[in-house]
């Protein structure tokens, strides 16, 4: 699972056995070791490709605008199936 800092699901996502990547950030350090630098270079390379992703998909009219309250129980379902139909479209990167 890939997150920015200050999301607080690293409990959560231990108990169910996944992994958290979050970038390295200098706290009181004035400078990120050479072995952190490249795994903030490595994580910015997949959230370009997680960004364009979650674009495809708001590109969708139903998601873009304001939900109507009578589709609000189908939420779930109109995400999941606009998230398909996403996949189903041409590659990401060639």
């Amino acid at each position: 699972m890939l997150a920015d800092r200050g999301f607080l699901i690293s409990e959560d996502l231990g108990a169910r056995g996944a992994p958290l990547a979050i970038p390295s950030f200098k706290k009181v350090k004035k400078q990120l070791s050479m072995m952190e630098v490249e795994f903030c270079r490595r994580l910015s390379r997949v959230r370009i490709h997680v960004e364009r992703a979650m674009e495809r998909i708001k590109n969708f009219k139903i998601i873009s605008g304001i939900l109507p309250l009578k589709l609000v129980p189908q939420a779930d379902n109109i995400l999941l199936i606009c998230a398909a139909l996403s996949n189903l479209q041409g590659r990401l990167v060639s």
